[in-house]
């Protein structure tokens, strides 16, 4: 019986990246596209898009601009940031954001309970160093990536990864109505008191110096 191929201990080539760009920079990018031919094509809310060797760009109208393709690391690296922005990012991150290598914690919510389905409330705390190992498996933003499958495979990756804790604080539709009534109609209020559960149940397991939770409220409704 043949053995199974140990996975790579390679970091992932990324295949998406984006970076906010000033018009000058946006225009110098066009310009440069179209001297090396790259093909345009027309994406909705978008400057311009063009298709090159191996890499699609597409800039939007709100300054973000896209990067997807087998060669995006190559092209951020030689050219949006050794032509067009002159600025090194890619890959120094722990240069230019040290905060996320920091034991640290993180807050988010999904869905909005009896209309869209069930209000799922998350909060996980990782140790100094886990956002590299993070990075280096390929982890990225959940907003970029469009298959269910891989959103449970990099699930599992987190769940297992040493020290690192998850919890989470679930409402299907029935509870959520309940805890909408409970507390006066007010969403922010019910948000705010899942949030504090799954953060509570977390710093049982791990205690960590600061955690970010997205601002849903002017309020200061979320203290632990």
């Amino acid at each position: 019986m043949s053995k199974k191929s140990e996975p790579s201990a390679e970091p992932k080539k990324k295949v998406l990246y984006t970076l906010s760009l000033t018009p000058e920079q946006a225009n110098a990018l066009k310009v440069w596209c179209d001297r090396q031919l790259w093909v345009p094509h027309e994406v909705e809310y978008a400057q311009f898009g063009y298709k090159g060797d191996g890499v699609n760009v597409v800039m939007y109208t709100s300054g973000k601009l896209v990067v997807q393709g087998k060669k995006t690391e190559e092209f951020v690296t030689y050219v949006l940031e050794g032509e067009i922005t002159k600025d090194p990012r890619l890959g120094y991150d722990v240069f230019h954001h040290p905060e996320w290598f920091e034991a640290h914690g993180g807050l988010d919510e999904s869905g909005k309970g009896d209309l869209f389905g069930p209000v799922v409330s998350a909060c996980v705390l990782v140790d100094a160093g886990v956002a590299q190992t993070w990075l280096d498996m390929g982890i990225r933003d959940s907003k970029s990536i469009s298959s269910d499958a891989e959103i449970f495979r990099l699930e599992t990756l987190i769940r297992r990864t040493q020290g690192v804790v998850v919890q989470t604080t679930f409402a299907n539709m029935r509870r959520y109505n309940e805890l909408y009534l409970k507390f006066g109609s007010n969403l922010n209020k019910l948000l705010a008191w899942m949030h504090s559960k799954s953060l509570g149940e977390a710093l049982k397991l791990k205690r960590v110096p600061w955690a970010m939770l997205d601002q849903f409220t002017k309020q200061p409704l979320v203290q632990n």
